[in-house]
Parts: C-alpha cells; structure tokens; sequence
C-alpha cells in the first residue's frame, strides 16, 4: 500500500487549472470502498461543470482504496489530491480535505455514492444566482450495491411534522441533509469550523442546524445522485456500539445547549436522551455488564420518569446482578 508519512499530500497527476469560473472543491472521504470509488470518481469526471478540485482522504482503509484510486488516476486530466488519516471518521475526514481546499464551494460525495451529471452546474448556478443561499441541496434516488435503481426521487420539498415526530420538531423538515447531496460555501464552512468531528453519525443534521444560521438553504427538486444502499452504509461497518451510543448522546446534548431557553423544545430533547440512555443500558445488560447497565437505565429516568419501557429494563437489570451474587 502506497504511503504518506513523510508527505501528507499527494498529488497524483498534475496538469493546469483554470480559475475563470468559481471552482469547486470536491471532497470524497474514503473508508474500505473499494468496490465503489471507480463509479464514484468516475461521476465527478463525467460532470457537466469542468471547473473543480478533487481530494480525497483515505480515513484508515484496510481494503485496497487507496491503490484503486492511484491505478485510476492515469485516466484522468485533472489532479487528484490524496490525504490519509488514521480512523477519524468521515466528519475529520471532510474537514481535513477542507483545510486544503482552494474552492469557493465545497462538494460532498461519499465514496460508495455516484453524481448524476449536472449536479456541480446545478448547484453552482443555484449559489451564484442567489448571495443569502449558503448551501444548496438536491433530491436523490437509491441503488443497490450492484448499480440498480430501487428508489426514485426520495425527497419531497415540504414535510409535514407529525406532533409524535420529536426530531422533527426539534430539527426541521429535511434536517438530515446527506453531504452528498448538498454543495456550500467554503466561507460559510470555515465559519462554522466545518463537521463536528465527535459525531460519527447524526454529523449532518448537526452541520446543517449550524450552517443554517449563516443563510438560507436552496432545494433543487431535480434528482441530482444516487445513494447506494448495501450493509456497510446502514451499519457504520468499522465503529463499535458504544461509539454509536456515545456519538448520539453527544449529539442530543448539542441540543439541549441550543433548546435551554425553550422549554417545550427541550422537554422533547429529554425524551430523547431519555430514549438513548435506556437504549445504552440495555445493550448494557444484554453484554453482560449489568452495572453499567444500571446507571444509563436509571440516568434515562432522571430525563424521563414516565418511561415504563426503562423500569421494566431496569427491573430485568437487578435481577440479573441478583443472580449473579
């Protein structure tokens, strides 16, 4: 495997840029994708809008990743950079790339994802013609791990907010933006000092509560990519439960920060972590670690005493630590 110990970029190819249009930094984080980065960088050369960047970050792969994308650069007339990191998660992974980046906008792909053609132009367009639009977004369609198509425009442009859906009213219609989906502002990014890198999940409903402080946010009904959908996307493939849980918490703590003054809102952020922590517990208990167990189940009543789903588990709990006595 190709490495950069002594040089934390790489530049594979080189060739002249020109800057007459604002160009766009590209930024695709990597993790054991070897099976989908050709497809993926192959749609950011298939685009329609030529003035871009591309980096990408290599966040500790243990498949060949990195070779795929080195064989692959022949091919290409523009420059790739490549950084590498240890496992940091996708959320160091994008602001590492950033920190590099020359673009006046930012553009997300996930490396098991593929743009449809148009996408750069679409999104460029629609933040050149607009000065308070800070990020723009674009409706998506779902394949499978094979390329074929099992879902067609999934994003409507208003959702109406179920009374039960306490995300959803804490966080907005369409607050979990996929990165792929949306292209922003450098500035704006470096405003906000970009994802949070303690978030490995729920990092993008985070970044665009932030970010939707700075401006307004643009939906482009056109389907503008494709989300593949195969195990490793749905589970965090590499990240251990405990990591999952405490992500969230972290998560759902931002939130209480942000709601402290609104105590309708916040109620709803208590009954969330309420949920987390009876959830933790359990898995707790389920692992064979009773006592830890114990304090996330009675943690999550102190959020939520009304929680009868938690005094059962708590209840299960102590009869477990009693056998073992």
């Amino acid at each position: 495997m190709a490495t950069v110990e002594h040089s934390p970029v790489i530049k594979i190819t080189a060739g002249p840029i020109s800057h007459n249009s604002p160009m766009v930094s590209v930024i695709i984080p990597i993790y054991n994708a070897a099976s989908f980065i050709r497809d993926a960088l192959e749609s950011v050369y298939k685009q329609t809008y030529g003035e871009y960047e591309v980096i990408c970050v290599d966040d500790g792969s243990t498949d060949s990743s990195l070779q795929t994308v080195l064989s692959m650069s022949p091919d290409f007339k523009r420059p790739i950079q490549i950084l590498q990191q240890h496992r940091k998660g996708p959320s160091a992974a994008r602001n590492l790339a950033a920190s590099i980046a020359s673009g006046r906008y930012l553009a997300f792909l996930d490396a098991d994802d593929v743009w449809y053609p148009n996408k750069l132009e679409r999104h460029v367009n629609a933040l050149e013609c607009n000065d308070t639009v800070v990020l723009a977004h674009c409706n998506f369609d779902e394949i499978d791990e094979e390329g074929r198509l099992v879902g067609s425009a999934l994003v409507t442009e208003r959702v109406r907010i179920s009374k039960n859906d306490w995300w959803g009213q804490l966080l907005g219609p369409q607050a979990w933006i996929l990165p792929t989906a949306f292209m922003v502002r450098r500035t704006a990014y470096e405003q906000i000092e970009g994802f949070d890198t303690e978030l490995f999940f729920d990092e993008d409903a985070d970044f665009c509560l932030r970010i939707r402080t700075l401006g307004e946010f643009m939906f482009l009904k056109e389907v503008g990519f494709a989300k593949r959908i195969h195990r490793a996307s749905m589970t965090k493939e590499g990240e251990s439960t405990d990591k999952q849980f405490r992500s969230g918490e972290h998560f759902i703590r931002k939130l209480a920060v942000r709601y402290e003054h609104d105590r309708q809102k916040l109620r709803l952020v208590h009954r969330l972590l309420a949920g987390k922590y009876s959830d933790w517990g359990w898995h707790k208990v389920r692992n064979g670690h009773g006592a830890e167990g114990f304090r996330l189940l009675s943690r999550s009543l102190r959020y939520d005493p009304a929680r009868f789903r938690t005094y059962s588990r708590l209840l299960r709990c102590l009869s477990s630590l009693a056998l073992r006595r």
